[in-house]
């Protein structure tokens, strides 16, 4: 019988999923996934990757963007728009707005490269600028999900701020004791960094009218996984057992992809990521979690 690890395509062998106990198929979906090789980019999407967390806390964030809608334009056929979500500090408050951009790409859908969570990812290629090709383009990542109301894709907008916002806290923490970390450990404090990520509007030439995330196009795997399972039991120590960030995905140094799930399911798009009870009964402490000073969760 095939046995099923992290290293398997299961998005090309479904069947083998039937094979799962229920506890091993939520740990699976839930557990770290590195991509595969890919085609590095020329430029990456974003130049500036030093992100500065505002001066807030998570539960403060959430209740700002919470307020915000998507402002969606009126697209025509087979044309673009990227959205992005930027922040701002003005003294102790973080102010939160919506760029759009249009822009010009075609999607490959007959080849998907990954699958995770019930969302697929898909190889795309983005004209820069702006439809012009004598001046070449940017191979990207685009990640379809279920559904494409402004307001679910908003939120995922939403839960890449507040995972990029826990890792740059995260980070704070390690850096508070540097004589504990390994050479290795102290790397990824200073060197781990979220990716961007946009959403894009795309309306095809039958008029269909899809939403998609859209990121750099990354490649290389780094086995940082006792880092990440830290990360992930920090954002349960930090909001105080609210919430935890899981199903990270990484290529290198960067991740572009995570899950949210609170007791009141009030930070993620609404799709499968498990529970906090799933959390407290599988985690188990490493040592890095022991020498920032968190314990084992109760209920382990």
């Amino acid at each position: 019988m095939h046995t099923l690890t992290q290293d398997d395509d299961y998005a090309d062998l479904p069947h083998l999923m039937e094979l799962l106990s229920p506890r091993d198929t939520r740990r699976f979906r839930r557990g770290i996934l590195s991509a595969g090789p890919t085609t590095i980019l020329p430029d990456p999407i974003v130049v500036n990757c030093n992100f500065v967390a505002p001066p807030i806390d998570a539960a403060t964030a959430r209740e700002v963007l919470g307020e915000l809608v998507l402002p969606t334009p009126a697209i025509d056929l087979h044309t673009s728009w990227i959205f992005t979500l930027q922040t701002a500090t003005v003294g102790q408050t973080a102010e939160f707005s919506f760029r759009s951009t249009q822009t010009y790409i075609d999607i490959n859908l007959a080849k998907p490269i990954r699958y995770w969570d019930w969302a697929s990812t898909f190889p795309a290629e983005m004209h820069r600028p702006w439809g012009r090709n004598d001046l070449g383009s940017l191979q990207v990542e685009v990640q379809a999900f279920a559904s494409d109301s402004e307001r679910s894709h908003f939120m995922l907008c939403q839960e890449k701020y507040h995972t990029t916002m826990l890792l740059n806290l995260f980070q704070g923490k390690l850096k508070e004791i540097p004589s504990l970390l390994t050479v290795a450990e102290a790397q990824l404090a200073t060197n781990v960094r979220f990716a961007e990520n946009h959403v894009l509007a795309h309306r095809n030439n039958h008029g269909m009218h899809d939403m998609y995330t859209l990121q750099e196009r990354l490649q290389g795997n780094v086995p940082m996984l006792e880092f990440l399972n830290t990360f992930t039991h920090y954002t349960y120590w930090r909001t105080n057992k609210a919430a935890v960030i899981n199903g990270l995905q990484y290529v290198g140094w960067t991740l572009f992809h995570s899950l949210i799930v609170d007791k009141k399911y009030d930070w993620h798009a609404g799709y499968f990521s498990g529970r906090i009870s799933d959390f407290e009964s599988d985690h188990r402490c490493n040592s890095l979690c022991r020498r920032v000073g968190m314990k084992q969760p109760a209920g382990s």
